[in-house]
């Protein structure tokens, strides 16, 4: 395998990392601030150091080649710097410096164009041919892939969105001209607007984030002090989501693209940006291009390889796909068809092509939707069965967990998540705590806690445990999934932990109980004021009886059934079934997978086109 540094030229840091050529591994990133102001010798410097920094964290690796993404404008062909505002370099030879101080040949492109493509090729955008993205940081820079390839126009100056005009007697931009994009909504502009408010007298509690240092104001200190409720911050942060949703409806009437990519640290604004920049492209842009834009459902899990011991004593170990493959199946079974699933999965390596395979069985799938492969091991469980709802599981496999700087541009666009702690290592309570955050109501969180219930002992035996600062966890999702055994580690008193999840946020809890079937506890929301209010409801839903017996009981695999169940609600939820109903479809759903083995054609049997397996 061949490797590729890449370097990330921005006007407040400098980023470089070592790229498989396939993209399945990123190694050895650094980074440091750009510190403009030293001039152009020093920033080159720094970009040769950091390079070299990374590929000696790399050892053994074939390095061929850096690629480098720099503001423009720019001229890919003699690999020189035309002109950047925001480093203020004119006609800066770059490629060719950076090519010297390396011995290694590179390459030059805008920065927004890099950014773009990589979301065309790994991220948000896989599988689409016509998209357009927008990276909203220092300043605002624009990529068009139409294709598979980078459009860059007549003399390399596609893709320049952040200097379209949205006021022509507006406010200064570096570029020189008067009204752009980014002289309103990039990071700086952000961070101006809020000052001058502030120094015209506007009531906020903006100068206690940063001591009253005015200059210390960030566009990440407007976006937390937006979360936290600050009426003039939110009022900053919605001005900046019109202004891009103006920018984005305009790339929508041009181009007509499949997805649009909103990416770079404007993304940590969360729903309190992204709601009403979607309002305001609906009301801006002609409805037939916005309606190709795709509605999307994200699912955060595991992809587990299970072996499973006992469940018939007659026959051998059954290895098969497990964790959140069940979930899957379930999602792609029982969506409507205007819904695509989006994947945000790890796996190894050592199983990636084989989950691939996998994946591309789902019908409901986004296009060109691939797994995140990782060089760690995957997961593997081991499942012993003493009785058909009792077992003793081992795991192994070193797939790890999701950050939020990986998490926040995936999650950005979806109207919905589903998370299956299937290994429990899938999310720490801190990125928990942000992704709610940044993905609040009316964008549904649904979470089966789990395996967050699991300790694991040295050789990797599951234990049941009692999950920490298990209130905290509540308030991160909208419905909250556990399972009976779990339940009794948060108290005797069923009711008294539904009521102590609710006063965290939680709309509704879902407690499955094998072959009883399964208890929901809800409470109604007062639409005006969009608080919860009197009593809690709750329920037992029975699992579907045949012959006079719940299915489930006997004969059978009860792996994956609370997966199953999880998928099948949430589904039902999002397409707009009371809660009771779509506890009910979950329980049908889940004993019918009992009858299956395994996750591979297992959306078909819970469609009723496979028999039992």
């Amino acid at each position: 395998m061949r490797y590729i540094v890449g370097v990330d030229v921005g006007g407040t840091n400098i980023v470089a990392g070592t790229v498989a050529q396939d993209g399945s591994e990123v190694l050895g990133v650094v980074a440091e601030p750009t510190f403009v102001e030293q001039g152009p010798d020093a920033v080159v410097a720094r970009i040769v150091k950091l390079a070299r920094a990374s590929i000696a964290q790399v050892p053994g690796k074939q390095v061929v080649g850096v690629g480098i993404g720099s503001p423009g404008p720019l001229d890919t062909k003699s690999g020189v710097v035309l002109l950047t505002p925001n480093l203020g370099w004119v006609n800066m030879p770059l490629r060719d410096r950076v090519s010297a101080g390396l011995g290694l040949p590179a390459t030059l492109d805008n920065d927004a164009n890099c950014a773009i493509f990589g979301e065309w090729w790994l991220g948000a955008a896989r599988g689409a041919d016509h998209v357009v993205g927008l990276t909203v940081g220092t300043g605002i820079g624009g990529g068009i892939v139409l294709g598979g390839a980078i459009y860059h126009g007549a003399s390399d100056i596609a893709g320049e969105i952040g200097h379209m005009t949205i006021d022509s007697t507006g406010r200064l931009c570096k570029c020189g001209n008067y009204g752009c994009l980014e002289a309103y909504a990039s990071g700086p502009a952000i961070a101006a607007r809020a000052v001058e408010g502030i120094t015209a007298g506007a009531d906020t509690a903006l100068p206690q984030y940063v001591d009253s240092d005015l200059s210390k104001i960030t566009a990440q200190v407007v976006y937390e002090a937006a979360h936290d409720g600050d009426a003039y911050a939110l009022e900053v942060v919605r001005e900046t989501s019109k202004l891009l949703g103006a920018g984005v409806a305009n790339i929508i009437n041009i181009f007509n693209p499949q997805v649009v990519v909103i990416c770079g640290g404007v993304t940590l604004a969360g729903d309190t940006l992204f709601v009403p920049l979607r309002s305001e492209v609906k009301r801006r842009a002609f409805k037939p291009a916005v309606d190709v834009c795709r509605i999307l459902p994200g699912v955060l899990g595991s992809m587990v390889w299970d072996t499973i011991y006992g469940r018939d004593p007659a026959q051998p170990a059954v290895e098969e796909w497990g964790g959140i493959a069940y979930a899957l199946a379930g999602l792609d079974a029982t969506l409507g068809e205007d819904w695509q699933i989006l994947p945000i999965i790890k796996v190894g390596r050592d199983l990636a092509a084989q989950a691939n395979t996998f994946l591309g069985t789902l019908r409901h799938l986004t296009p060109g939707t691939r797994f995140v492969e990782v060089p760690e091991p995957n997961n593997r469980v081991t499942l012993r069965y003493e009785t058909s709802e009792r077992r003793c599981e081992q795991m192994r496999g070193g797939v790890p967990s999701w950050t939020w700087p990986e998490l926040g541009p995936l999650v950005a666009d979806l109207d919905a998540l589903y998370v299956n702690f299937i290994s429990g290592f899938e999310l720490t309570l801190e990125t928990a705590r942000l992704l709610r955050a940044g993905f609040p109501a009316p964008r549904l969180l649904y979470a089966d806690l789990h395996s967050l219930f699991l300790g694991k002992e040295p050789d990797g035996t599951r234990v049941l445990q009692p999950l920490p600062q298990a209130s905290a966890w509540f308030g991160c999702f909208d419905y909250i999934q556990l399972n009976e055994a779990e339940m009794r580690q948060l108290g005797d008193d069923p009711l008294a932990v539904a009521v102590g999840a609710m006063d965290q946020g939680c709309a509704a809890l879902c407690v499955t109980l094998g072959i009883r079937g399964a208890v929901y506890f809800e409470q109604i929301m007062d639409a005006k004021t969009q608080r919860r209010v009197g009593p809690i409801r709750t329920a037992r839903i029975a699992a579907p009886v045949a012959g006079g017996i719940p299915s489930g009981c006997g004969a059978g695999d009860p792996t994956g059934c609370g997966d199953v169940f999880g998928a099948t609600v949430t589904a039902q939820l999002l397409q707009g079934a009371p809660l009771e109903t779509a506890v009910r479809e979950g329980c049908r759903l889940a004993a019918r997978n009992v009858s299956y083995r395994g996750a591979t054609g297992l959306a078909q049997h819970l469609l009723g086109k496979l028999p039992g397996a």
